[in-house]
């Protein structure tokens, strides 16, 4: 009987699998991605109606997501950490810069550098 219901549940529900890489932003998630294509199909299939309604859910799941990241942050303690996180969400994410002058190029400078943008924060 579970049989059965394995082989009827994966025939009409079947699992996918999406990928969110790290050059991704914060916001994308695999349901967004997920929506994100559909509409796009929609849109080349002429279904603009129904392309607007997801556009409408991811707007919203975007920002939903763009508040809870704000949230994490005591705006009364680190007013710097805080801007920083506000210009991280209305101009997308900051890279790491340190800025590295002829002959001081060394091994720890290096390592560092690597170090930070191997790191997976989630």
């Amino acid at each position: 009987m579970y049989d059965y219901f394995y082989t009827m549940l994966n025939r009409y529900y079947p699992e996918r699998e999406t990928t969110v890489t790290t050059t991704d932003p914060y916001f994308v998630t695999p349901l967004v991605k997920v929506m994100l294509r559909k509409k796009n199909r929609l849109m080349r299939a002429g279904r603009v109606e129904e392309a607007t309604a997801i556009t409408k859910r991811v707007r919203s799941i975007i920002n939903k997501s763009n508040s809870m990241h704000l949230r994490r942050y005591d705006t009364r303690r680190n007013v710097r950490e805080t801007w920083t996180k506000v210009r991280e969400v209305t101009h997308g994410r900051s890279n790491y810069r340190e800025t590295v002058s002829e002959g001081t190029l060394t091994a720890d400078v290096l390592n560092r550098y690597y170090t930070h943008i191997s790191t997976d924060q989630a």
